[in-house]
């Protein structure tokens, strides 16, 4: 949820603006040195939450312009392309939301907080968030497109039972589940080496 907000904040900045070159982002060496360290999946997602933590706070503080947001959404892209787990980037927001989401800034224009109030929770109930940021926006709360979950410890500890059973909980929820035991079972497995 938090890469997903983080994003989308990214992408209102960004506009139409594309970079091809995310590497003068730190977020990409450190990612690469964490995966090239025995495959250290938790450093590489703690480079990702430190990152999503700083450029949340250059976004609130309106420290970044275009270029350097569509640099941001380059060098995600870069990690999303190992992980995996990144939202569709766009999610298209039905006429009956939008039209609550403008009754609800006339509400908040004349100051009624409280009508205002009530459309948000109409808007919630219906599975839409609404952001208040400089360009107001509704996102899904299903925009999540995936999860990816690792398991790590020493031979015999019960990696692969645990695996399974959560493999088997998840599907029987209806999530699609994938399981793999290295990386180099995966076609995607090739993509660890990003550079």
């Amino acid at each position: 949820m938090r890469i997903d907000e983080c994003l989308g904040k990214l992408r209102e900045v960004a506009g139409n603006l594309k970079s091809a070159s995310p590497e003068d982002i730190p977020l990409v060496t450190q990612f690469t040195q964490a995966l090239d360290d025995d495959l250290n999946i938790a450093a590489a997602w703690g480079a990702i939450f430190e990152w999503i933590t700083e450029t949340n706070r250059r976004l609130a503080d309106n420290r970044m312009d275009a270029a350097s947001a569509a640099s941001a959404l380059a060098a995600w892209n870069r990690m999303d392309s190992v992980l995996g787990v990144g939202a569709p980037s766009e999610v298209e927001v039905p006429e009956e939301i939008n039209a609550l989401m403008g009754s609800r800034e006339v509400a908040r224009k004349a100051k009624d907080f409280k009508r205002s109030d009530a459309i948000r929770d109409e808007i919630k109930a219906k599975g839409w968030v609404i952001e208040d940021t400089p360009k107001v926006r509704a996102r899904s709360d299903c925009e999540m497109k995936g999860l990816f979950i690792t398991f790590e410890g020493t031979e015999g500890s019960g990696k692969s039972t645990q695996i399974s059973l959560l493999a088997e909980h998840l599907h029987s929820l209806g999530h699609p589940v994938k399981t793999f035991r290295e990386p180099g079972e995966l076609r995607s497995g090739k993509k660890f080496a990003i550079r």
